[in-house]
């Protein structure tokens, strides 16, 4: 049986047992007294029952304060309202792991806009690798497990190797959602690895993408452009004769926040994809979950093979003018212009802001670059949509694309004119960025 308090510590000879794991030698060396006592992680984050929803699980020990030990397995780094966030996973090795199967041998310590905490001499700044003890109150952040107002109390080494000293664990979700949660919840934090020779199933999207196994049914499909997690009520759905069935949670999603943390740039991102093609290699990070969803964050780059081009998958044909019209709808993804209006805060750098905080990285950064991507958006309208007769665009600024008509030259040259006033959907048709819809249409000489 695996212990689940590791020590009382004054360092006696019961920690002797571990000196035949290296990452303990050090620690069964020193003849100190701590005023602590290591539990292991899985203690503090919780069985996780049958019947359980992964998304709503608490650890038991919440409020409390706690001392755990392991492993930095990644450093994370985000930007929330324009301020960049810290963080970082620790993981249990060797003996402090739990025997049990429904239990997270992994935290996350969240450092806010520090980038160190408290350590045993001054300031510390995690590395991957180092294997420390952690002191923190438990807490939770939505829903995610975590050690608040953490300090470092004893570094017992550093350049440990986490895909080297942690047990190898393949993601291999479940269809049904519901069972899909309480499996991720079980490894909430734990570094786990991505299957080799996944199928891009979806993205990116807010910079991560989908992927499927490719041991899965759907991975298997005879028709090509059928291979990708459709939603349940999809003629082509895992499950085609319900209309809501297993909830699709097959999907493995990846990251970058631990690429952001690993080279200190938020700017980091994993290589552009597409739906339809492979990974070359298996990437592997801890498991983060927010706003719902489990994702692993990866410690390094993906590599993608040449896959099905989607834009093969029954692509748009020219109409027949004299007997048909066309209609589409078409997301510009944050279309803004290089002016600066003066009602709106956030549409220039340089702004105050509004709901949404300064930097923003959708507004262009001169107008030449505001210019081709006009090029090419009119390019996709007139070329690959075939010039359609009605057009609703998405997340367009509203100042300016709304009340500038024929700006670009090969719009003109297409005949586009705006309808008077706004078009709304729904109840609301402009969000906090002053972002609308748009419906235009085409006169036909």
């Amino acid at each position: 049986m695996k212990h689940r308090a590791i020590t009382s510590l004054i360092l006696t000879v019961l920690l002797f047992a571990f000196c035949g794991l290296s990452p303990y030698n050090a620690l069964c060396e020193e003849n100190e007294e701590a005023t602590y006592e290591i539990i292991s992680i899985g203690d503090v984050q919780g069985a996780i029952k049958r019947n359980d929803n992964g998304l709503l699980h608490v650890s038991p020990l919440k409020g409390e304060t706690v001392a755990v030990r392991g492993v930095v397995t990644a450093k994370l780094l985000a930007e929330s309202y324009g301020s960049t966030i810290h963080g970082f996973y620790i993981q249990n090795i060797g003996e402090d792991i739990d025997s049990k199967q429904n239990t997270s041998d992994a935290i996350y310590v969240p450092l806010g806009k520090e980038s160190t905490l408290p350590g045993p001499d001054g300031d510390y700044k995690a590395e991957v690798g180092d294997f420390i003890v952690v002191k923190g109150k438990v807490g939770e952040r939505n829903l995610l497990t975590q050690l608040y107002e953490a300090s470092v109390e004893k570094i017992v080494s550093r350049g440990l190797e986490p895909s080297k000293v942690l047990p190898p664990i393949e993601a291999k979700p479940l269809d049904n959602i519901m069972a899909s949660y309480r499996y991720w919840e079980t490894l909430e934090g734990m570094y786990v690895r991505t299957p080799q020779k996944a199928l891009v199933t979806s993205g990116p999207k807010y910079s991560e993408i989908g992927l499927l196994h490719p041991a899965h049914p759907i991975a298997k499909r005879t028709k090509v452009f059928a291979r990708r997690v459709f939603s349940d009520v999809h003629p082509l759905d895992n499950i085609p004769s319900k209309e809501f069935d297993d909830g699709n949670g097959m999907r493995i999603l990846v990251g970058p926040l631990a690429l952001k943390g690993a080279s200190s740039d938020l700017k980091a991102e994993l290589v552009p994809v597409h739906t339809f093609c492979k990974l070359a290699n298996s990437v592997a990070g801890p498991l983060h979950y927010a706003y719902g969803k489990y994702v692993i964050q990866a410690t390094e780059q993906i590599e993608v093979s040449a896959g099905d081009d989607p834009s093969r998958n029954n692509p748009p044909q020219a109409p027949d003018l004299n007997a048909e019209f066309t209609v589409v709808t078409f997301n510009v993804e944050n279309l803004y212009d290089y002016r600066d209006d003066p009602v709106d805060d956030c549409d220039f750098h340089g702004n105050k802001g509004s709901v949404v905080k300064p930097p923003f990285n959708y507004v262009p950064n001169s107008e030449k670059e505001y210019a081709v991507r006009l090029e090419k958006l009119a390019r996709q309208i007139i070329e690959d949509l075939h010039s359609p007769d009605i057009i609703m665009a998405q997340e367009l600024e509203g100042q300016g694309h709304l009340h500038r008509e024929g700006r670009h030259s090969r719009q003109r040259g297409a005949g586009w004119r705006r309808r008077k006033g706004r078009f709304r959907t729904g109840a609301v048709s402009e969000d906090c960025r002053t972002r609308r819809t748009s419906l235009r249409y085409r006169l036909r000489p």
